[in-house]
């Protein structure tokens, strides 16, 4: 009996063991990470405001006072029809000489205008100033350089040959030692002349006579500075033209002699 007793329980282990061990591995199974039993996650948005905020724009380049394209102007395409000599003084009375925006803009003006008709009207306020108003004067030298018109070709001329001259006695106001106003200004309307005469030298052999003859001819006020100036803008223009020039002058000439020294120096 007892034997009987012993296989008996030793069967209910067993089983009870049997049991165990499957609700084990029952757990086991189920907690095995597989793609049946993984639960959704809730993606939860972690942007903050400042994030969904849509970037800035990005900067504008840096205005330039010179930038002239988005000027809005009610008469810059004014008709020829109503453009006139009391125009064109008005515009230079409202042009303010140190406001290089504004004098651009007064160029962009008169730059669509009738270019003969804009000739003519520089030549005759040029004359109409001579020596008696300098800053208008100055104001008018630096409009016409900065319009870089083939038409104003007479304008530079007169500076040129001094045909308007600035002061009476322009000649001693250059050969003073102690500069002044107005021997700045002389200077300044010369070396304006020559360079714009080189300028329409590209297309105007007008204007390269100009410079040949203040090159090998030169006048009173035309100092070997200028002239030298003057060779640079007719060898920018034509170089054979500037070449035949430098020919010409004799030996002892105050330009040769400067082009020599400098040819040495370098």
């Amino acid at each position: 009996m007892k034997w009987l007793f012993a296989a008996v329980a030793m069967f209910s282990l067993i089983v009870v063991t049997g049991k165990i061990f499957n609700h084990t591995r029952t757990i086991k199974v189920v907690n095995e990470v597989t793609p049946q039993n993984i639960p959704p996650l809730k993606m939860e948005s972690k942007k903050t405001k400042a994030e969904e905020v849509t970037p800035p724009p990005v900067p504008a380049a840096p205005s330039n006072t010179m930038i002239v394209e988005n000027i809005a102007s009610e008469d810059v395409l004014l008709p020829a029809a109503r453009f006139n000599e009391n125009r064109f003084r008005e515009r230079l009375d409202n042009t303010p000489l140190k406001c290089e925006r504004c004098m651009v803009r007064t160029a962009r003006y008169l730059r669509v205008q009738d270019p003969k008709l804009v000739s003519k009207y520089f030549v005759n306020e040029l004359r109409r100033i001579g020596s008696k108003d300098l800053p208008r004067r100055t104001r008018l030298v630096k409009l016409a350089d900065a319009l870089h018109s083939d038409d104003l070709l007479p304008f530079w001329k007169d500076l040129a040959y001094r045909e308007t001259p600035l002061a009476d006695s322009e000649r001693s106001i250059l050969s003073s030692k102690d500069p002044s106003p107005k021997s700045i200004r002389i200077n300044e309307e010369l070396t304006s002349s020559v360079e714009n005469l080189g300028a329409i030298g590209f297309h105007d052999k007008e204007a390269k006579d100009i410079l040949v003859d203040i090159i090998n001819n030169p006048g009173k006020l035309h100092r070997s500075a200028l002239r030298h100036r003057a060779l640079l803008s007719l060898r920018d223009s034509d170089f054979s033209a500037a070449v035949k020039a430098v020919k010409k002058l004799p030996a002892d000439d105050e330009l040769r002699v400067r082009l020599k020294a400098a040819q040495k120096a370098n």
